[in-house]
């Protein structure tokens, strides 16, 4: 496990204090998941990292207080709340119940409402690199080695609509997406270009077995 300063200093670029922010995210056990925590961890560990324009903020069930201190903190820091958000085009899944969309400049952060806990919702993920966390210092990410070799495993259970955008998306950012132990990237990089929906992705895929 890294030091876990990179999430930290990278806060500023958000323009949000480290400090606030962690208590911010202990007072509502909210959860920091996806991209912003996974470039965090990686660039702990390699110095460096990809590039990241979002954050995701997750907060399980429907806490309404804690929803209310996460937007009266965003907007605080002069974030603007976005109208309308469609989730459905980010997020494919039954256990969100809202997302709330706030931007400052070219830097988002959402507010991902789920009906169910993290930990749940963390196994219906199509990326096992997207599966990266940050709760406070006390629960850091942690993911296995393969991160840190920029590869990842893709579950064709849990494909959906956004799978071969985001595939495309961690292929640009270095990543080596595998199948039953198969580097597939170029596969895939292909199968988007065909613009192939769910059910072609996943007879692809069985090409691979």
């Amino acid at each position: 496990m890294g030091s876990g300063k990179a999430f930290g200093y990278k806060l500023k670029e958000y323009s949000l204090v480290e400090k606030d922010f962690q208590e911010l995210l202990e007072e509502t056990s909210a959860i920091v998941g996806g991209s912003y925590a996974l470039s965090a961890y990686i660039e702990d560990h390699l110095c460096k990292a990809f590039e990241c324009n979002d954050l995701d903020i997750f907060i399980e069930k429907d806490e309404s207080n804690a929803i209310k201190k996460i937007m009266n903190y965003l907007i605080a820091n002069k974030y603007q709340r976005r109208y309308p958000l469609n989730f459905e085009q980010y997020y494919n899944s039954d256990n969100i119940e809202k997302v709330l969309e706030y931007c400052l400049e070219d830097k988002k952060i959402q507010i991902i409402v789920l009906n169910t806990t993290f930990k749940e919702h963390q196994k219906t993920f199509d990326l096992d690199c997207c599966k990266a966390y940050w709760c406070n210092y006390k629960k850091r990410v942690i993911i296995g080695e393969d991160v840190l070799n920029m590869k990842t495993i893709i579950n064709l259970k849990y494909l959906n609509d956004n799978t071969l955008s985001r595939c495309n998306k961690y292929i640009k950012r270095g990543f080596s997406i595998y199948f039953n132990k198969r580097d597939i990237s170029e596969a895939l990089k292909l199968a988007y270009y065909l613009n192939l929906d769910i059910s072609q992705l996943k007879s692809f895929l069985k090409n691979f077995k």
